[in-house]
């Protein structure tokens, strides 16, 4: 049984597909999405962006030590039309193909071995100005505020809600945009 075949029937009804594309996956393989209603009026699969008659693909990556938290925002993104990937550490998405073509990130400030924000520190050393977004379980104003003195986009308390979380990647993915434009 498919997507569409296994929502249900009102859900069906209300959301009719606009604006499909194909968004890669794993390697060699890729998924069909849709925007099924409009995110304030905007199209949101605005990450899939058409120049020259080819698609760009912008991706997400999301790096969080907790595996359900992990999908979930994973799934969010991809249900909004988005491309995204995630790492269950730091070092996972460093060693990725991802880490060079990643147009935002979304990491966890507290992981076991390096932490969100000591990922910004080394990031930034490497000369890599990916947007980064915070989301943490355990907010705290010192971390806050160094995490955003270095450029964050966003800084989220675990549970966020999903509107903050895609404004703050409508943000990062301007930013990137703005940057690959002056390059």
């Amino acid at each position: 049984m498919g997507f569409v075949e296994s929502i249900g029937a009102r859900h069906r009804q209300a959301c009719q597909p606009r604006n499909l594309s194909i968004v890669p996956d794993s390697p060699g393989e890729c998924y069909l999405t849709w925007e099924a209603a409009p995110y304030r009026g905007e199209t949101v699969i605005g990450s899939v962006l058409e120049k020259g008659g080819r698609l760009e693909i912008r991706i997400i990556s999301i790096v969080d030590d907790d595996a359900s938290q992990r999908t979930a925002t994973a799934r969010l993104l991809r249900s909004m039309g988005f491309a995204a990937y995630a790492f269950a550490s730091a070092r996972e998405f460093l060693l990725s193909p991802r880490l060079s073509d990643t147009a935002c990130l979304i990491a966890d400030v507290e992981m076991p071995g390096m932490s969100g924000v000591k990922l910004q520190e080394q990031l930034i050393a490497q000369g890599n100005t990916t947007p980064m977004i915070f989301i943490t379980a355990f907010p705290e104003d010192r971390i806050r505020e160094q995490a955003m003195r270095a450029g964050a986009i966003g800084f989220l308390a675990k549970p966020f809600d999903e509107t903050q979380l895609l404004e703050c990647v409508e943000r990062a993915l301007t930013r990137s945009r703005k940057g690959q434009d002056d390059s």
